[in-house]
């Protein structure tokens, strides 16, 4: 089943030119193109409230573990920045490129060399499922990766 179905008519007859707005469909051709959607950084705004009770005390509500700070990536950039890095091999910096280039997200490489030691692809608040957890040693020997052999 498409996701999505666009109708195409022809404007006008193939022998005379005669308009066929109004003419009855006698039949359809179907074709399915299989492509990704357009892939763009969601900004969400937190906004932790503050609220006094009736004796006085101002009582914030807390930020939930992805807003970190006042503006910041959040665990579906790391998670395919860890990929790109910790699975694909990709140096930090042409994953950097690849992050601000295909979806938009101009990450620094010191912000991306993060994840993997921390191992970020497990952090509970992603929505993505995972097929296993990274540990600070899986990457003990990557290549470029600061125990690495070959550093």
């Amino acid at each position: 089943m498409p996701d999505e179905v666009r109708e195409h008519a022809p404007g006008g007859c193939r022998g005379c030119g005669a308009d066929l707005g109004d003419a009855p469909v006698v039949g359809v051709q179907t074709r399915q193109v299989f492509d990704l959607p357009v892939i763009k950084l969601v900004a969400v705004e937190h906004r932790a409230q503050r609220r006094a009770c009736s004796g006085g005390v101002v009582t914030a509500a807390p930020f939930p573990a992805e807003a970190s700070a006042p503006t910041c990536y959040g665990p579906g950039v790391a998670a395919v920045g860890a990929y790109l890095v910790g699975r694909q091999h990709l140096p930090v910096e042409r994953a950097a490129e690849c992050l601000a280039e295909a979806f938009g997200a101009p990450v620094s490489t010191g912000w991306l060399a993060t994840p993997l030691p921390t191992g970020w692809p497990c952090t509970a608040s992603t929505t993505r499922p995972h097929t296993g957890c990274a540990t600070p040693t899986t990457y003990a020997n990557w290549p470029g990766s600061p125990s690495s052999p070959d550093r």
